[in-house]
Parts: C-alpha cells; sequence; structure tokens
C-alpha cells in the first residue's frame, strides 16, 4: 500500500486552510479542479462559474468549457470572424470525491450524464439548472463554430484519492466500455477522454508545477545594456514556447500558455497577417523567415549564457503571441516541415525585475498593433495603486492574470480587475445586469472604464465592493438550495443592498461611500434573506414574462425591477429580509 492517499489528505488539509475553507470535501474539489485544468490558468471566478455540485447535479461537480483554451461562459465570448479553422472545442465534466476508491455506480452516473450532455435533444429533465445550462452553451458554441470545423474533445474526469496500487479493474473495463460508446454514438465527431484519477495522479499534478525557466538556443546575438537581440531557428523557437502534452499523449507538445500570460490578447486565428505568417513558414522556398517579421520581445529576470544556450527566468512573451501560435501551428501540425532547422526568428531579450519597465515595455510593444485599449489597462496607474493597496490588506489584485497563483498564493485571495470591475459595476453603476453578462460593454471602452476605475475614486471603496461581493457569493454558495442560481443573482443581491441602504440609486462609485459603515457590518443573516428573496423574485418574473432565469437575469427590465424594488423597499422602511 502507497503513502499517495495520505499525502494527497496532507495537501488537501494545507488547501482548505490557505483557502479558509471548513469542509475538507469542498477544498478536495477545489484543489483537484485547479489541478486538473491548471493549464488553462482560471481566474477565481470562472472556476466558480464551472462549478455545479450539489443537488440534482447529476453526478458532476464541475462542468468547464473552452474554445481554442479560453474559458466561455457566455455564448458573446466567442466572435466566429476572430476564430481561425478547426478550432479547439474542450469540455470537462469533473467529479470530484474525497473517498479512496472508485465505484461502479459512480462511474456509471457519470457516464449516464456524459450521453445526456452529447444529446443535443435531451431536455436535461430531473437534473439542475445550472448543467442544462451548461450543456446548452455547449451545443450552442458548437452550431456557431461547426463551419469552422471545430476539433471536439469532451473529458470525464472521475478523481478521488485512490491508492495507485489498487486497480479498481471492473471500473476500469467499464470505463473503456463507455468511452467507445460514447465516441460511437458521435460518429467519431467527438473525441472522448474518459480517466479514472487516483492520488498517484494528483501528487505528479501537484508536483509538476509550471516552469518560467527556459532554456533557448540562439545562433547569433547582439548585447545591450540588459538586454540582447538574438536569431532563433524556428525549431529552436518551437521546442521553447511548447511543453509535453499531458500524460498518455507520448511525443505530442502542447503550447506553454502560461509563457504569455503578460501578452495582452490571445490568438487572433484567421486574420490576415496571421495567414500571411502561415504561408510564409509553408513555403519552402521563401528566405529567411525573419526578414518578414518584427520578431518576439521577451521579458525576464534573469539570463545566463553557456555556449549558445541561454538559461532565461521568470519568461514571459509580451509581443509576438501570433507569431509564436502560428509557428507552434505550422509545425504541430507538420512535423516534418522542411527549413524550420536553417530558419531564423528574431528574439528580444530585456532583463529587468523593475515591474514599472516591464508594464511600459509591454505597453509599448503592443499599443503599435491592432489591440484595443482596454487590453492595456493592467499597466494603468490606477490599476498598479489598487494592487498595492489591497497587498497591503490581504489582498492578491491580479493584475497581471496568473501571477500570484504562480507564486503560490491562496486562490481564495486572489482577486482578478475583471471581477473587481464587475462588482463596481454592479455596485457603483446599479447594472448588475451588465456586470452578469456584459462586463465588456463597460471595461472595453475607455470613456466607460474610467467610471469604474478612475484615481479619484477612493481605493479603500475597490476594497469594501470586492469583499462585500465575496461574502455575497460565499453566501450563496454554502447554500444548497441558493447554489444553483449563484451565476444569475449574485451581482443583484449586493445591487439590491447597495440601492436600499443608499436609498436612492447609484449612478457613481463615489456615492458608496455614503454606505461603507452599512455594508461593513451587515450580517450574513440579512445577506441570505435577501438572497432568499432574489431567488423568488428572478423566479416570478421569469414565469411572468414566459422566458428563462439566465435570459431575464441579463436583461435591463429585471435590473430596472431590482432596482425598483430595492427604491421601494427603502421608501417604505421595508428590507426584503423582515418577510421571511
Amino acid at each position: 500500500m502507497s503513502h499517495y492517499p495520505e499525502a494527497i489528505e496532507a495537501l488537501t488539509s494545507e488547501y482548505a486552510e490557505a483557502n479558509e475553507i471548513t469542509d475538507i470535501t469542498r477544498a478536495f474539489q477545489r484543489m483537484t479542479t485547479e489541478l486538473v485544468l491548471r493549464q488553462y490558468n482560471l481566474l477565481p471566478e470562472e472556476l466558480d462559474d464551472g462549478d455545479v455540485d450539489g443537488y440534482m447535479d447529476g453526478g458532476i461537480d464541475g462542468f468547464y468549457l473552452f474554445v481554442n483554451g479560453m474559458y466561455v461562459d457566455e455564448d458573446d465570448k466567442v466572435v466566429v470572424k476572430n476564430i481561425s479553422d478547426k478550432p479547439k472545442i474542450e469540455v470537462f465534466l469533473i467529479q470530484n470525491k474525497y473517498t479512496n476508491c472508485f465505484t461502479e455506480e459512480a462511474e456509471l452516473k457519470l457516464f449516464n450524464v456524459a450521453s445526456r450532455i452529447l444529446d443535443e435533444n435531451d431536455d436535461m429533465g430531473g437534473v439542475k439548472q445550472s448543467v442544462g445550462r451548461k450543456k446548452k452553451l455547449f451545443h450552442g458554441i458548437w452550431r456557431k463554430l461547426i463551419g469552422k470545423m471545430p476539433v471536439i474533445t469532451f473529458s470525464v474526469l472521475y478523481i478521488t484519492k485512490a491508492d495507485p496500487d489498487k486497480r479498481f479493474k471492473s471500473v476500469r473495463r467499464l470505463v473503456e466500455i463507455h468511452r467507445k460508446s460514447l465516441e460511437e454514438r458521435q460518429y467519431g465527431e467527438v473525441k472522448i477522454d474518459f480517466e479514472l484519477i487516483n492520488s498517484l495522479d494528483l501528487y505528479n499534478l501537484k508536483k509538476k508545477g509550471f516552469s518560467y525557466t527556459k532554456e533557448l538556443v540562439i545562433s547569433n546575438r547582439i548585447t545591450a545594456e540588459h538586454a540582447e537581440i538574438v536569431t532563433v531557428t524556428l525549431e529552436s523557437y518551437y521546442n521553447f514556447i511548447t511543453q509535453p502534452s499531458s500524460p498518455g499523449n507520448g511525443d505530442v507538445r502542447e503550447i506553454a500558455a502560461h509563457l504569455f500570460d503578460d501578452n495582452v490578447r490571445d490568438f487572433q486565428g484567421g486574420v490576415t497577417v496571421n495567414q500571411n505568417i502561415l504561408e510564409t513558414l509553408k513555403d519552402p522556398e521563401s528566405k529567411q523567415f525573419w526578414w518578414y517579421n518584427n520578431g518576439i520581445t521577451i521579458i525576464c529576470s534573469d539570463a545566463t549564457g553557456k555556449g549558445n544556450t541561454y538559461t532565461l527566468k521568470d519568461v514571459q512573451i509580451v509581443n509576438g503571441l501570433q507569431t509564436s501560435y502560428c509557428i507552434y501551428n505550422s509545425r504541430a501540425s507538420n512535423p516534418n516541415i522542411s527549413n524550420f532547422d536553417n530558419r531564423h526568428v528574431l528574439v528580444k531579450i530585456i532583463i529587468t525585475e523593475d515591474s514599472a519597465i516591464r508594464d511600459s515595455v509591454i505597453k509599448a510593444t503592443n499599443s503599435q498593433t491592432g489591440v484595443n485599449a482596454w487590453s492595456l489597462y493592467a499597466t494603468d496607474r490606477i490599476q498598479r495603486l489598487i494592487e498595492d493597496y489591497f497587498l497591503l490588506r490581504g489582498l492578491f489584485y491580479d493584475r497581471r492574470k496568473g501571477y500570484y497563483r504562480n507564486s503560490g498564493k491562496p486562490l481564495s485571495k486572489i482577486v482578478s480587475i475583471n471581477f473587481v470591475g464587475q462588482c463596481m459595476i454592479a455596485m457603483g453603476l446599479s447594472q448588475p445586469d451588465t456586470a452578469r453578462a456584459r462586463p465588456n460593454m463597460i471595461l472595453g471602452d475607455r470613456d466607460q472604464y474610467r467610471k469604474v476605475f478612475d484615481e479619484s475614486i477612493d481605493l479603500d471603496l475597490y476594497l469594501l465592493v470586492t469583499k462585500f461581493q465575496k461574502r455575497v457569493e460565499s453566501v450563496i454558495r454554502d447554500n444548497s438550495a441558493y447554489k444553483p442560481h449563484y451565476t444569475d443573482i449574485r451581482f443583484y443581491v449586493s445591487s439590491y443592498l447597495c440601492t436600499y441602504f443608499a436609498q436612492q440609486r447609484i449612478v457613481s462609485p463615489k456615492q458608496l461611500t455614503c454606505i461603507a459603515d452599512e455594508l461593513l457590518v451587515v450580517e450574513n443573516d440579512v445577506i441570505s434573506a435577501v438572497v432568499g428573496d432574489m431567488v423568488q423574485v428572478l423566479s416570478e418574473y421569469s414565469s411572468s414574462v414566459g422566458s428563462d432565469l439566465s435570459k431575464v437575469a441579463k436583461s435591463k427590465e429585471f435590473r430596472e425591477h431590482v432596482i425598483g424594488k430595492a427604491l421601494h423597499d427603502a421608501s417604505v422602511g421595508l428590507l426584503a429580509f423582515k418577510s421571511h
């Protein structure tokens, strides 16, 4: 008998303590989901969004959807014209059980719910609405991208802390039978992965982590103060930006997405510039690649050389993501491609540990391209001020996506720019519908963005709305009756309470100053009562207009209904909780 189950128990206890989770099974679910999806660098709120655990969950705890590595929680996040041909659609159904075994019963439940999710015509009766909504989103994205010939992978992961020495042969036989059955039903259109993940697998995932130290083999170089300009063969650069794929895939390599965390935009697929890059890469008669390309910019904290090999620490590729992905796609789709060993790409290496210099380089190297201005907000002074202010108060503001998680900070203490922006949109602008479904309408427009993030707004208000929203969400998640409505109501509850306490519609974040004391002292019982009231209000309004809950929660009409209710309740001195 191995010691791996004990090791996972210890890691789970450590995770629970760091993230202030009192339920050990909840801590195991959260930790193991993080581990198996680590390569996607999910935001804390994205992990929350995919959590469907609870009554009538169909036997799954997590339901996560990705398109080209980007987490998708709303249909409008996927813009067809920006998606390249053969996009990757990935679905993960996850069951996390804090047990030392795999059972046929749990495996059968997973198989049944997977079958139903793959069947577009199944109405998912008897399963909670959040699972049905995720299923509907998956099939909607599939239909939306059908003309692009998507490559679909559907992964079913059954995770426990089982001892690797115990084979659970009967369960493994069922897994293989069911995997083939699911694949055959899809006529080979969907690749099905059905995996049992035990304590050893989890231990290896925990041990693996991400490496931000990479070796780069160079051909020629020019050295300047704190910088190097080098040429690198396409083959060497391909090896630099990739890593071995998941276990079981042999020598297959995948893009090391974490090296691009500080890049301001994702791969833009089949846009004209990328098509031209790919054509140049594919042409065996083309001259040196770096003659036609602006090259790559890498920032690192240290660079040491031995011969023609450089070891770079804390690597971030801040410019050249499109070129990098084109090189990867060209090489991955054609392992025998010619001339990758004798054609080169230009790489600029900047060595600095100064975060201000790092930000200015990111802004300078990207502002010359067609990037929307909002993508560069992470470098704004207000964002740096919020990060420093939160840091002194025990929260980690993830201005650079993934930075604090990769530094080992507890996920429960990490908040993103997007989350804080949503909090301020809901509470400081009285737009919970926009916060829930369309935050980029505001955060993506410079003038609108300044209504949310501005140096004239007291930094303590950003902390106030963040901590209050996290309290609201904790109350929702901790109640099995409320949790299915988490996505739809979380911003409405906080917006209602702010409007009620202010006794007026809030149109500017600065108005929150007058209700700061109320938000600090309001008890969880009050929040819970308002949550219950909001679930009822949403259900009744949805029935009255004959529309589903999710659609209603995205509407301006429901927003006005809730704000109107808060103002009415305030005028008569009636808080929703008094009726419970």
